[in-house]
């Protein structure tokens, strides 16, 4: 009967840790002092100086977790993605801590074209259409034009159907 108690709680600390790095929206990075009213599955990536019996002393960048009246720290991998609800800003895990997604990336401006699976060229352009003609439903000459939506079964010459980013 213990063994299965066991198997049990192992099976909750698992799917805690996966919903931690599945849905990572972090709570703040910038919050120095340990929450006392933190909700279970709240996350936080500690700033440099954190205090709190759980918080203090751990390593500036460690993502900590609420569950269950405690913190424990989940492994951030490098690479991995956080939204950072009080500052609106997406964050990733890198060797030097946790960096803006534009930082890892480097600033996407004015792009005209981006190949995914193709080659970035006139024929496929981004969203896997000419930009130039007016989108599903766009207005022209003041009244809305109908064109029927792509089939699924047509061929799309390999292009990659994406958002302007």
């Amino acid at each position: 009967m213990s063994d299965d108690f066991s198997a049990h709680v192992t099976m909750n600390t698992a799917l805690t840790r996966l919903d931690a790095l599945l849905q990572t929206a972090v709570v703040s990075r910038t919050t120095v002092i340990q929450p006392a009213d933190a909700s279970d599955g709240d996350l936080y990536i500690l700033p440099q100086e954190a205090e709190g019996v759980a918080w203090a002393g751990r390593a500036a960048g460690a993502l900590m977790r609420f569950e269950r009246g405690g913190w424990t720290v989940v492994t951030a991998p490098d690479g991995m993605i956080a939204g950072v609800l009080d500052e609106g800003v997406v964050v990733v895990r890198a060797d030097e801590g946790w960096i803006t997604l534009g930082q890892r990336l480097g600033e996407v401006q004015a792009l005209t074209r981006l190949g995914l699976g193709t080659t970035a060229d006139e024929a496929n352009p981004p969203g896997g259409q000419d930009q130039r003609r007016p989108v599903h439903g766009a207005r022209r000459g003041g009244r809305r034009r109908r064109r029927p939506a792509p089939d699924a079964e047509q061929d799309d010459g390999g292009r990659c159907p994406i958002a302007v980013v």
